[in-house]
């Protein structure tokens, strides 16, 4: 799940300069989209009922994949700069 925020900025530039596609509604609709399937996948391998409703699983991963991009940001960060 963490790749998805990279994965749509650099899907949503591309899209931008080879056909003119806003990014913005490629953002969004990519992320949409990576949301659905997680979602699918989740109704494939879970055997009983799923307690949770998509609304709630859209807003728990958006969460977590901001907190996972942040820190993949941060360490990058201290990377270059360790002082």
């Amino acid at each position: 799940m963490c790749e998805s925020i990279p994965l749509g900025i650099y899907a949503s530039w591309s899209a931008y300069h080879l056909f003119g596609i806003s990014p913005y509604i490629w953002f969004a609709g990519h992320w949409l989209v990576w949301f659905f399937l997680d979602y699918v996948q989740l109704r494939g391998i879970q055997v009983s009922e799923i307690l949770i409703c998509f609304i709630r699983l859209l807003v728990y991963l958006s969460v977590l994949d901001f907190i996972v991009f942040d820190l993949i940001f941060v360490s990058f960060h201290k990377l270059e700069r360790p002082y």
